[in-house]
């Protein structure tokens, strides 16, 4: 352990609880991916919550294999993602909470302590780091920033929710996901909203990847793609930052991906490689590293 984490101001010390929460729908393979890696954790006081949407009997022979590692179960139908995610965060008894979808696994066995080891302040609220994103054979580091601000776009602030922790108390002072109004985005609807009512001090960034996201949920359909762009302006017009909507070509990327079915892992690279002078994404392609 190096001296920063002997920190006597840093988490390690008081050693609080970590609330994991996993949302699944017919996982399969995938849930074997995500609870190995929550296995191989060095942090013990931790929970595991797993909120599945009646899933076929394919991936119930799987939960059933890890159950001694499953704090709280619930197999219920739920309204998407996201009312899905509300549901662990009513079921949380941790002080701090990770969401990690199935197939989404943690960067390393000693994450969660690195983390905490950066921790010096009770005002931090969010903690926030990289990702390495995959599908397939197509793999990208997407780097976050300090200060906050700089992961605004569209005066929207995103980040990946698989690569960061937020105090539970967040979710008691602005409430939890509205899935009804945004049902793809809303992650980053709740990630602004948090940013308006904490300001920047509440957020800590760290400077690694924090975990590895398999990129084939909602948000990675091209059919979706657009149903984004609408969400993102209704978010624009919520927290009026109207100026800066999205400019034409950027919606014209978005019927181009989708008319060409392209996932959002692959557009992303592709309109990365386009306009990576604009710094619209910032990512590090993994095979240019090489």
């Amino acid at each position: 352990m190096n001296q920063h984490a002997k920190n006597n101001n840093s988490l390690l010390k008081s050693n609080p609880k970590v609330s994991i929460i996993c949302v699944a729908y017919n996982p399969g393979d995938r849930a074997k991916l995500t609870f190995d890696s929550i296995a191989a954790l060095s942090y013990t006081n931790t929970e595991v919550i797993l909120i599945d949407n009646c899933s076929d009997a394919i991936s119930l022979r799987i939960y059933e294999s890890y159950k001694s590692l499953i704090s709280v179960y619930c197999s219920e139908p739920d309204l998407g993602i996201y009312d899905a995610m509300n549901k662990g965060v009513s079921m949380a008894s941790g002080e701090w909470i990770w969401f990690m979808n199935m197939g989404d696994t943690f960067a390393e066995p000693k994450i969660i302590e690195r983390i905490f080891s950066k921790v010096n302040s009770t005002k931090i609220k969010v903690i926030f780091g990289d990702t390495l994103v995959f599908s397939g054979s197509l793999k990208f580091i997407k780097h976050f920033y300090p200060p906050i601000e700089k992961n605004f776009k569209h005066g929207i602030l995103q980040l990946n929710h698989q690569s960061m922790m937020m105090h539970a108390e967040v979710f008691e002072k602005i409430g939890k996901f509205d899935f009804r109004k945004y049902p793809i985005r809303g992650d980053m609807h709740h990630l602004t909203k948090t940013f308006f009512a904490y300001q920047s001090a509440a957020f800590l960034h760290v400077e690694f990847v924090l975990a590895k996201y398999l990129e084939d949920g909602v948000s990675s359909n091209a059919n979706n793609l657009l149903k984004m762009f609408d969400e993102d302006i209704a978010m624009q017009k919520e927290f009026n930052t109207l100026f800066n909507i999205p400019s034409i070509w950027v919606k014209k990327w978005y019927s181009y991906a989708k008319s060409r079915g392209l996932n959002s892992i692959k557009s992303n690279l592709i309109f990365y490689r386009f306009y990576r002078r604009f710094k619209y994404y910032f990512v590090t392609n993994i095979e240019e590293q090489k």
